[in-house]
């Protein structure tokens, strides 16, 4: 499976996300794991997001802190209804 995490901390390297990150690849190895460091790179995603989004369709999971994500942002930014 692959699984795409959107990592919004500003603390990068040592947010929480990326430590549970580095557990899940321990725990379960066969799975492909990328971070998409929207936190830090969310500027240039504004101007362009089609790498971001090609990230986003390729994923079989996507796991975010976010609890919610606006309508319009789901429609505009990934093309997604829900």
């Amino acid at each position: 499976m692959k699984i795409l995490v959107l990592n919004g901390s500003p603390a990068g390297k040592n947010s929480i996300t990326l430590q549970t990150v580095e557990y899940l690849k321990i725990c379960f190895p066969d799975h492909s794991y990328e971070v998409l460091q929207v936190g830090k790179q969310i500027r240039s995603m504004e101007k362009d997001f089609s790498a971001a989004r090609e990230k986003l369709e390729d994923a079989d999971l996507i796991r975010s802190a976010i609890r919610y994500i606006p309508s319009w942002c789901r429609r505009s930014c990934t093309g997604l209804s829900n």
